[in-house]
């Protein structure tokens, strides 16, 4: 599909900013209203966007971890039924299948280090020695950068807070409820939710000021326009801060880049990258490469073929933990 200059205009202005007052979508895209329902319409439809909350849940104590693996050689059947569970875990948030040196990536988000142990004795029980490579990274802070070659100037959207929130029983079945039905209006999840509407928005507008709903955006598939996406294994000659942020604000400003990831474990940072073809893809790693080659081990590249999951808020939350 090709996006028209309409859309365009219309992502660059509200792709990290979806909850946008029409008034103000109108006065920046200089579009009319019907032409903005519209065209947004088309784009959730054709299944390119799909509004969500940005939410943060490392205030709650969780920290993503990114396992990145391969499988042994083995029947269709039982390979299938590893992709299903994995799927159908509570803790995986994002799971992907890949080109490169892994085939698969699955996001865990645990509070403790020993719950990783403990996912992986599950699969084992299951499956065996099906997992023969996996690399962990464990995820300090992730970034979403605005798609810059849509035409707009560089925003993002952070999670990965340090400070410290706790939430009560309510608020957790507003986060899932909110995650797991896109689509619904507040009156519908209020009914769905057995909670006032009045208490609902309360509720959210505090979420909101503590920062677990860090924002709404669109997601979006870019495969569905064409693009091809990657994600870029940066291992780094130490880890300095001052290398840190002259890589962020440098991807920041990158039309291709789309994310920028803190790392601890195998490499120090991930970036994602969405190309046309793999001629641009080697245009990004040569910018990478020539303003921090001196201070960089290796560019690792892999391909995403194909997302399996993608959860906003994956796990049941119990307040007695």
């Amino acid at each position: 599909m090709i996006l028209s200059e309409k859309e365009l205009r219309l992502l660059a202005v509200t792709e990290l900013d979806a909850g946008m007052p029409l008034a103000k979508i109108r006065k920046e895209t200089n579009q009319r209203s019907h032409t903005i329902r519209y065209s947004l319409k088309r784009l959730e439809d054709k299944g390119i966007i799909d509004r969500a909350p940005f939410i943060d849940v490392y205030p709650l104590g969780y920290t993503g971890h990114a396992i990145f693996l391969s499988i042994a050689p083995s029947g269709i059947a039982l390979r299938d039924e590893f992709i299903s569970t994995l799927k159908a875990s509570p803790k995986v948030q994002w799971l992907a299948e890949l080109g490169g040196d892994y085939q698969y990536v699955a996001t865990v988000f645990t509070r403790r280090l020993s719950e990783l142990v403990v996912f992986f004795d599950e699969l084992s029980e299951v499956f065996g020695d099906i997992v023969f490579e996996k690399t962990i990274s464990s995820r300090i802070e992730f970034v979403q950068f605005n798609r810059k070659y849509f035409g707009g100037k560089p925003k993002s959207l952070r999670f990965g807070s340090d400070q410290v929130e706790d939430i009560d029983d309510v608020d957790h079945k507003i986060l899932s409820g909110m995650a797991n039905d896109l689509f619904e209006t507040e009156r519908k999840l209020s009914l769905r939710l057995q909670i006032p509407t009045t208490t609902l928005r309360n509720r959210v507008k505090k979420l909101k000021e503590k920062k677990l709903i860090v924002g709404d955006f669109y997601q979006i598939d870019a495969r569905k326009f064409g693009m091809e996406t990657y994600e870029v294994l940066v291992s780094a000659k130490g880890a300095s801060k001052q290398l840190r942020d002259e890589l962020f604000l440098f991807s920041k400003a990158h039309e291709n880049i789309v994310h920028f990831v803190t790392c601890l474990g195998q490499w120090d940072y991930e970036i994602g990258v969405e190309v046309n073809d793999g001629h641009e893809l080697t245009v990004v790693l040569q910018a990478i490469a020539e303003k921090f080659g001196s201070r960089l081990v290796s560019l690792r590249t892999l391909s995403i073929f194909k997302h399996l999951k993608y959860s906003l808020y994956p796990f049941s939350f119990e307040t007695n933990q």
